[in-house]
């Protein structure tokens, strides 16, 4: 399960406009039935953010850019030893619209660490270092597709994933989601691995 919030702590940072943001997701990862691992959990990730928004209204046509921001991103596991994973970034944001479609893309850069401390140095190598979001809402119906890759073309790796949501009642949807690739939680991120996932959202704007 996944738990996300997201508070605004400045606002009108530049010229009345551009507000700083304080993030933080929780992904917790099941496992039930192995009892000589951890469980009910394999494992939790942690990744709180520091993000700065600006807003932008640049038109071309149909196309729109709504935003461009930064962030100072950390995301780890908590674990001991091997099992740890950690993991720095530098993220830039910027956020547009095609038609339809709402456009989210994020371009990271990892701050670098020496020797043991580096918990998993070939990170971005597997998990990537772009992510493109696209979200398209049709009558109560919501799509949306996650895509990321290394921008390795000799080594090329990558992540996709498919989220489809329905309301049931107020704040209350349903979920399915399918996903493939390298990432889907950070233990795991050297491995390539197929996901189908039936859930509930709670959201609260």
């Amino acid at each position: 399960f996944q738990v996300s919030l997201k508070v605004k702590v400045l606002q009108g940072a530049f010229w009345n406009k551009g507000d700083l943001w304080l993030g933080f997701t929780q992904q917790s990862f099941w496992q039930v039935y192995n009892g000589k691992m951890s469980r009910p959990f394999r494992e939790t990730n942690y990744e709180p953010e520091l993000m700065f928004i600006y807003p932008l209204n640049l038109t071309a046509g149909k196309f729109r850019i709504k935003m461009a921001g930064i962030s100072v991103n950390h995301q780890s596991n908590g674990k001991e030893e091997l099992l740890s994973r950690s993991w720095n970034r530098l993220i830039l944001i910027t956020a547009f619209e095609w038609g339809d479609f709402a456009i989210t893309n994020k371009l990271w850069q990892r701050f670098t660490e020496k020797g043991d401390d580096d918990d998993n140095p070939s990170i971005q190598d597997y998990v990537g270092r772009t992510e493109f979001t696209i979200g398209y809402a049709r009558k109560k119906h919501i799509f949306s597709l996650v895509l990321r890759n290394n921008l390795n073309f000799k080594h090329n790796r990558g992540f996709a994933e498919f989220s489809w949501t329905y309301p049931i009642k107020g704040t209350l949807k349903m979920m399915l989601q399918a996903s493939h690739g390298y990432g889907d939680s950070l233990i795991d991120y050297n491995h390539k691995q197929t996901i189908i996932g039936v859930g509930a959202v709670f959201q609260s704007l």
